[in-house]
C-alpha cells in the first residue's frame, strides 16, 4: 500500500520538521501557554470592566496602585544608575555649555550631598520631577532617581541656572500641553510610562545641537567611538547619560559607529533612549505586564554575566 506523502508547510518542507516557533525570548512557544495567557488578560480586563461599571473609584484606585506597583520592577534595573549618571551629565554639559567648573563644583558639594539624603529620607519635594511624582511611597528605585534629579537641579540653580535651565539640563522640563494632555490619561500611563524624560531628550536633542554645534558634535564623535569598540550594544547607552540633555546625540553617534564598524545588533543600542535600556519605548504598549513577569533587575544580572537567557 502506498504511503501517503508528508503534509508540507508554505516553505515546503515536512510540517513535522519545521523548527518550532519561538517567542521574543527564543523560548519555543506553545498553544497551551498562548491559550492561557490570552485567557488570563480576558478575565483580567473583563473583571476590571466589570468593577469600573459597578464601583468606578474603586477601580481608579485599583488601577492606580497596579501602576505604582510595576514601576518598581521597572526601576529595577539599569534606570536608578543610569538617573544618577544623567545628574552627574547634567552638571558635565552645564559646565561646558557655560565654560565654568561651578554647575559640577556644585552637584559635588556637601550640600547636594545632604540635600539628595533629605529627599530619600522625607521627599518633601515629590512632585518636581516626573519620577518623584510617581516613586511611590515604597519604590525604593524611584526615590532614588527623584532625590538626585531634585538636588542635582537645585544644584544648578545655585550654579546660576534658572529652575527653567536646570530642569532642561535634567530632561524634567514639563512636556507641551498637546503632548502632555493625552499621556496624563489613564491609556497613556498604561502604555507610555516613561513620558517625560524621553519626549524631553528628543526635544533637547535638537536644541542643544542647535545652541552648541561643537559640543554636540564632539557627544557624537564620542558616542561613535563607544558604539563601535562595545563589545556589548547596551553599554554605550549605559554611558550616554554622562551627556546630559546631548544624549541623543551621542546615541545617534553610537548607532553610526556600530553600523559602520560593523558591530552586532546596532538596533539594540537605540534601546539606550529608554530609561531602562532594556526595553523599547514601544514595549509598554505591546507587553504592559511584561516588567511583572520578567523585571529589569533581570537585564542587569544578563549584562554582568551571572544569568544567561
Amino acid at each position: 500500500m502506498a504511503q501517503r506523502p508528508p503534509d508540507l508547510d508554505e516553505a515546503g518542507r515536512p510540517v513535522a520538521e519545521r523548527p518550532p516557533d519561538l517567542d521574543d525570548q527564543g523560548q519555543v512557544e506553545t498553544a497551551g501557554s498562548g491559550s492561557k495567557l490570552l485567557a488570563g488578560l480576558g478575565l483580567t480586563a473583563a473583571g476590571a470592566v466589570a468593577l469600573g461599571l459597578r464601583q468606578p473609584d474603586l477601580a481608579k484606585k485599583t488601577l492606580d496602585a497596579v501602576l505604582a506597583a510595576r514601576y518598581i520592577p521597572m526601576l529595577s534595573g539599569f534606570a536608578s544608575p543610569k538617573s544618577l549618571a544623567g545628574n552627574v551629565g547634567a552638571a558635565i554639559a552645564s559646565s561646558a555649555e557655560r565654560g565654568s567648573m561651578k554647575p559640577l563644583k556644585e552637584l559635588l558639594s556637601t550640600q547636594t550631598a545632604k540635600e539628595f539624603i533629605q529627599q530619600l529620607r522625607t521627599p518633601t519635594a515629590r512632585g518636581t520631577t516626573e519620577v518623584a511624582q510617581r516613586a511611590g511611597r515604597y519604590n525604593p528605585f524611584g526615590r532614588v532617581m527623584g532625590a538626585g534629579d531634585v538636588a542635582t537641579q537645585h544644584a544648578l540653580e545655585r550654579a546660576g541656572l534658572t529652575a527653567a535651565e536646570a530642569a532642561e539640563q535634567t530632561l524634567q522640563s514639563p512636556l507641551p500641553a498637546e503632548i502632555a494632555k493625552p499621556l496624563s490619561g489613564t491609556l497613556g500611563r498604561v502604555f507610555v510610562p516613561f513620558q517625560r524624560t524621553p519626549w524631553n531628550q528628543f526635544i533637547q536633542t535638537f536644541k542643544a545641537t542647535g545652541e552648541h554645534p561643537a559640543i554636540a558634535a564632539a557627544s557624537g564623535a564620542a558616542g561613535a567611538v563607544s558604539g563601535a569598540t562595545s563589545e556589548n550594544p547596551v553599554t554605550p547607552g549605559l554611558i550616554s547619560p554622562l551627556a546630559g540633555r546631548h544624549s541623543g546625540t551621542f546615541l545617534l553617534g553610537a548607532i553610526a559607529g556600530r553600523s559602520l564598524a560593523g558591530g552586532p545588533d546596532p538596533e539594540r543600542v537605540g534601546l539606550g533612549i529608554s530609561p531602562t535600556s532594556d526595553t523599547s519605548l514601544s514595549d509598554p504598549i505591546l507587553n504592559p505586564a511584561r516588567p511583572f513577569l520578567r523585571p529589569s533587575a533581570r537585564s542587569v544580572l544578563k549584562y554582568l554575566g551571572l544569568i544567561e537567557e
